[in-house]
Formats: structure tokens, sequence, C-alpha cells
């Protein structure tokens, strides 16, 4: 289904979020208010920011791009290194990152090894860098994404939920929610009350609407892309919160960490892997930095018996975030697949 020129113009399309829209009517029906007032609560929350419109997730590009890359690196602070981080399309999220000689962290998706060094010879060559003589030398961490636990980007809703619950108020981005509101933001969020425009699609491509539905569905059930929802502006991260990313190694009960990582609400992304010292790395979200420390607390004295060896942290909270952006990386897949059957 890859190799096919239609299929990849759709998937271009759906997957920049081209013919995806929020389905009011349905939203309205399901939680029994008026299609106006849906409206208007689906206009704020993206006018706060708090979400980006509907697209369809490309699940395929962990099979396409292999390689997952965290790099800690020295990289001159202006607006043209700036540039490429924000415009690179193997560049998923850049950080200002401050770690021993480094001061940036950046999180990277590959075809293989050699097409890595192929692309930092080139940008190097093309003057988006540097020459390493003038720079600290990269330290690069690879992973393989056959080896990715858990991918749930939109987990932290579940957490954000507890918050709203607990405190009967939650407030992002400077927009105060209400209980139909965060409905709302649940419903996109799980990918509920989204719809495909088949007709565009159709009129867009010059085929015809059954076509399209059938190759998207078709897409669907061989898992190259999942439904359709609407994510938070840094992907991983909801407005206002850090993001922490953790190398841990564990000696022991490993099953059952494994297990409380993949149902915790805090943890959208985890690789496991031997990685050096480390065997298990994972990206958490918090509201603060007291409850990262709390969380923690309770993961150790849950599983107190040494369960837990050597263990790296870095926060990363929006002012020094660069960019997150995973819909620039699957495009620029796309496209490459597109240029290789052309």
């Amino acid at each position: 289904m890859i190799n096919d020129k239609l299929n990849l113009r759709i998937l271009e399309k759906i997957c920049s979020g081209e013919g995806v829209t929020i389905n009011v009517n349905f939203i309205s029906k399901k939680l029994k208010k008026h299609r106006n007032t849906i409206n208007g609560y689906v206009k704020e929350l993206f006018d706060h920011n708090i979400i980006k419109p509907p697209y369809y997730p490309f699940l395929e590009m962990f099979n396409l791009r292999p390689l997952f890359a965290v790099v800690r690196a020295d990289l001159p602070k202006n607006e043209h290194v700036e540039n490429f981080t924000r415009n690179d399309e193997n560049i998923f999220a850049a950080f200002r990152a401050w770690d021993e000689g480094y001061n940036a962290l950046l999180f990277e998706f590959h075809q293989d090894m050699s097409t890595y060094f192929e692309w930092k010879e080139k940008i190097v060559k093309e003057g988006w860098l540097p020459h390493l003589e003038h720079r600290f030398p990269a330290d690069v961490l690879f992973l393989n994404n056959k080896l990715l636990i858990k991918y749930e980007p939109n987990s932290s809703l579940y957490y954000l939920e507890k918050i709203f619950k607990d405190k009967g108020e939650l407030k992002l981005n400077g927009y105060s929610f209400s209980e139909l509101s965060f409905s709302i933001l649940k419903m996109l969020l799980l990918g509920e009350g989204i719809k495909t425009n088949e007709n565009h699609l159709a009129r867009s491509l010059n085929t015809h609407r059954r076509t399209i539905e059938k190759r998207i569905n078709a897409m669907s059930e061989a898992g190259i892309v999942s439904k359709p929802v609407c994510r938070f502006p840094h992907f991983l991260v909801p407005p206002e919160s850090i993001l922490v990313f953790s190398m841990v190694r564990i000696n022991n009960n490993k099953e059952k960490i494994i297990k409380s990582i993949r149902d915790d609400p805090h943890i959208p992304m985890a690789f496991q892997g031997h990685t050096g010292m480390y065997n298990l790395l994972y990206f958490s979200t918090f509201e603060r930095f007291r409850d990262h420390f709390m969380w923690e607390e309770r993961l150790h004295e849950k599983f107190s018996d040494n369960s837990f060896g050597a263990m790296k942290k870095i926060y990363l909270w929006p002012e020094i975030t660069g960019t997150i952006n995973q819909t620039k990386v699957i495009l620029g897949v796309i496209r490459s697949k597109m240029k290789e059957i052309k």
C-alpha cells in the first residue's frame, strides 16, 4: 500500500489534516447540547492554542524510519540554526538544554545508520551547522523503534482529567475549563467527533469518493494510519506542562515496572532496550516539577527491593522548547517515498 502513488497522495493530505474536520453535529448529539454551543467551545479550544486541528497519525513512519536518535549537541544560538531545527524533516523535537558540554537536546527519526551519517555530512556541507572544529562533538544515543513499548501521545489527558476532578478547576493558556468544554476536549483527543470529507479529497485528487473511502479504510485496517485525532500543540505535552526525558536501569521487577509504565497516564512514550547502562527510556509529562518528584517517589516505594539502578533525567519546560513537530517528519517521510516511486 505504501508503494502506491494514489495512496501516498491521500496520505499526504489526510496526515496534514486536509479534508479532516470536527463533526460538530455528532458532538452536539452525544453531549445533548446545541450545535452552536459546541461550535463556540471548539473555537475557544483552538483560539487558546490548547489543541491543534485533527489529522490522521501515520503509524507506518516507525517502520519507514526505524532509527530514533537522541542527540546531545553543541549548537550556535542564532536564527539560522533555529530555522534548521524547526524545519528539518528528520528532527522531531529540539530543546535548549544545558547538559555537561552541550546546550541542545534533539530527537530525530532516521532510516538507518548510513542515512543518518549522510544527513549529518550534508547539513554541515550546506552550511546549516558549523564544522566540528568549531563546536563540541555531539553525543548520540540510537534506539530502534521496534523497541517502542508505549506510544500514546494523548495519554496526559487522563491526568488532566484527574486534576480537573480533584480541584474542580483546570486552566490552560489562560482558558478556564467547564465540564462541557473538558468533555469536548476529551472527545477530540480520543478521536471522537472527527470526520473525513471524502468528497473534498476526491475533488482534490481527481478521483471518486468511494475510492478515497475504500483506500483510507484499507490503510487504517493495515495499521498504516490510526483514526484521526486532535493533538496538543507540543504533541506529547499539554500546554504549560513540563516534559521529562528519563533513562533508567531496571535491576528487578522489569515486567511489573514496564506494565506500570504502560498504564501510567503521565508517560506517553517509552522504549526498552540496552543503551549503555540503561534499559528503559521514557518521556513523561507533569504539571509541575514537584508533581514529577512525588510521582517518582511513589514509583520507588512501589518497587522498593533494589528494582532501580542508575537513572538520568533531563527536564524540558516550555520556555526552552525550540520545536516539537511530528507532522513535518511524517510529511517528509511520505514525500520521500513519493520521490522513490517517481
